[in-house]
């Protein structure tokens, strides 16, 4: 699974969870360290979201030390 494909399950598995028909933006933390590429992430994300709950959501990034790469929250409609 890639990296856009893992936070897409999460972000379409917690807005089922509570009902929303939307995901307007996600939020990430990432370690300094771990290496994402964030042109390649978002290309990924928007490719991949098309047609979901998901499309055209924002992906808002929070540099942290080290190799951290987790979703800090999620915005929902």
């Amino acid at each position: 699974m890639t990296l856009a494909e893992g936070i897409l399950k999460i972000a379409l598995d917690y807005a089922k969870k509570n009902q929303s028909p939307r995901v307007t933006e996600i939020g990430l933390l990432i370690g300094e360290f771990s290496y994402v590429e964030m042109d390649a992430l978002n290309f990924s994300f928007d490719i991949m979201s098309r047609g979901t709950i998901a499309e055209g959501s924002k992906i808002l990034v929070k540099k942290v030390p080290g190799r951290d790469l987790r979703v800090e929250y999620l915005e929902l409609d």
